[in-house]
């Protein structure tokens, strides 16, 4: 089993191929990462260095001409220097002084907005994000973070706004009586959402009308109908 892990894990370019259909696989059981995703977080777990402990001097300036030749390929400097690719990527940001904030502030997320935007044409993207370019735009987060930022928070805040408008217009369309009289299951269906995420954004709708704890159910749902139609009537 460990043999077969090795090989799966570091196989050649030639064996790709063959092993193509067992990666497959693994990614099925893993929800929301695609398969290069997987590829790249189980090598990296396995990865075994040949060197661990201080960096030499002689080390570091290897670093520098590596790091000018490959542009951060850390998985081909690393095989090459013989350390982990996370142990690499943490020293040279100590050799460069880059020292990323940990917490975000809301004019870092705008402009993380405005960067996946740039690099993507003007659009926030369905498919997979380019996060190296969007890191180099933004500059105070690294690629991960700022993957995981938009991951835990902020795309859920854009599919959201972009269906508020729809979710309201398909409540209004029903004539309900009160929350339970909602089709849920249809208004997701046709928006691609789960009844949970309708329900639970439809929930913060309503908090945006002035008083609405004030309000039953078809009062809330007239304010909102005004609100995103009546410029439109």
């Amino acid at each position: 089993m460990k043999e077969f892990l090795q090989k799966l894990i570091h196989a050649k370019a030639k064996q790709k191929d063959d092993l193509f259909m067992c990666w497959k696989e693994i990614q099925k059981a893993v929800e929301r990462r695609n398969m290069q995703s997987v590829y790249t977080h189980v090598r990296l777990c396995f990865w075994v260095p040949k060197v661990r402990g201080k960096w030499s001097k002689k080390e570091e300036k290897k670093l520098v001409k590596l790091q000018k030749k490959y542009e951060g390929n850390y998985y081909r400097i690393a095989r090459i220097i013989g350390r982990h690719p996370a142990n690499i990527l943490q020293h040279w940001r100590l050799m460069k002084g880059i020292h990323l904030n940990e917490g975000w502030q809301p004019k870092e997320e705008e402009r993380l907005l405005q960067a996946i935007k740039k690099v993507h044409n003007g659009e926030y993207p369905n498919g997979v994000i380019k996060w190296k370019k969007v890191a180099k735009i933004l500059k105070t987060k690294n690629p991960q973070q700022c993957r995981d930022k938009w991951q835990s928070t902020l795309k859920d805040t854009i599919t959201e706004k972009s269906h508020d408008k729809l979710i309201v217009e398909m409540v209004y369309s029903t004539d309900p009586i009160d929350t339970e009289d909602v089709n849920w299951g249809k208004v997701a269906e046709d928006l691609n959402q789960t009844s949970f995420q309708v329900r639970r954004r439809y929930k913060q709708l309503e908090k945006t009308i002035p008083n609405f704890q004030l309000m039953d159910f078809q009062e809330i749902l007239d304010s909102l109908y005004s609100k995103y139609f009546e410029n439109e009537k």
